[in-house]
């Protein structure tokens, strides 16, 4: 950094600064500019200016003054880089290169107190800052209902994909789950399931056969007669059966989104749920 040099902190494009003043600006180191970045939001000017980064360029007083009068290039922060490196210089001479953890916290506030005094403001952050914006779908659920759980192996789990995975990890004695669940507490944003496991095979069973061996009532929805094993959807009801099951709770609450509000997982399939098809 050349003592002579004064940089200005701005969030507008390169390019247009370059345009502006018709040469190629030189930039600030990002480490040093990372730093000041900080500073900078401690004296009320934030990091990011309408998704775009304040990034400081060197130019001369003469400079600094034209872009002070230009409405699409405005300068932020000034940084008076003889007073940094004098300071900079000061301090460093004062500390050993290794310090205890009293002496690096002292040495830590007076090099902020250095970068603190070198760094002005001299313009408005225009930066326009909105709320969240706040939910206005309705939680389609209600305790009792049942929801469809298959096809959730998303790996960026969300929602209730993300909770049966949970369950999977928390539950390793249940090689496979239900796909279906049943919710059991709801809020106006959020629901809660939990999944049937039967006590006879509290592992988990996807053989059709051994289900309907076993319960009259069972419901064959697709597959089962097939020579494929792997090709199959058949759901053990709970009504009529409740004896058979019991419930493991997911405590991980799942956030109704937009689109499932819309398009609520309900499902037919009120019960143990095993389903697996064969894609072409």
């Amino acid at each position: 950094m050349n003592k002579s040099e004064i940089y200005i902190g701005t969030s507008v494009d390169w390019g247009e600064l370059n345009a502006t003043l018709n040469r190629s600006v030189s930039r600030l180191n990002q480490k040093l500019t990372k730093t000041l970045r900080t500073v900078a939001m401690q004296k009320g000017i934030k990091k990011t200016e309408q998704g775009q980064r304040l990034d400081l360029y060197s130019v001369s007083q003469e400079e600094l003054n034209t872009l002070m009068k230009n409405e699409t290039v405005r300068p932020l922060v000034k940084v008076d880089s003889q007073k940094l490196n004098e300071g900079l210089q000061k301090v460093n001479a004062s500390y050993p290169s290794r310090m205890d953890y009293d002496t690096s916290k002292k040495y830590h506030k007076d090099l902020n107190e250095v970068l603190t005094s070198s760094l002005d403001v001299i313009g408005t952050d225009t930066n326009k800052r909105t709320k969240p914006t706040k939910q206005t779908w309705k939680n389609p659920y209600k305790v009792g209902d049942w929801v469809d759980t298959s096809n959730q192996y998303s790996y960026h789990a969300t929602g209730i994909s993300k909770a049966m995975q949970k369950m999977r990890k928390e539950h390793d004695e249940l090689r496979i789950l239900s796909d279906a669940a049943r919710v059991y507490r709801v809020t106006d944003k959020s629901y809660w399931i939990e999944v049937p496991v039967l006590k006879e095979e509290p592992s988990g069973v996807s053989n059709w056969k051994w289900a309907a061996a076993r319960f009259d009532n069972l419901i064959i929805a697709k597959g089962c007669n097939s020579e494929y094993f792997h090709d199959h959807d058949w759901t053990i009801p709970y009504e009529g059966n409740e004896d058979a099951m019991e419930f493991i709770k997911c405590k991980m609450p799942i956030r109704v989104s937009e689109f499932e509000s819309k398009y609520p997982k309900t499902t037919e399939h009120q019960g143990y749920r095993s389903e697996y098809t064969e894609r072409d």
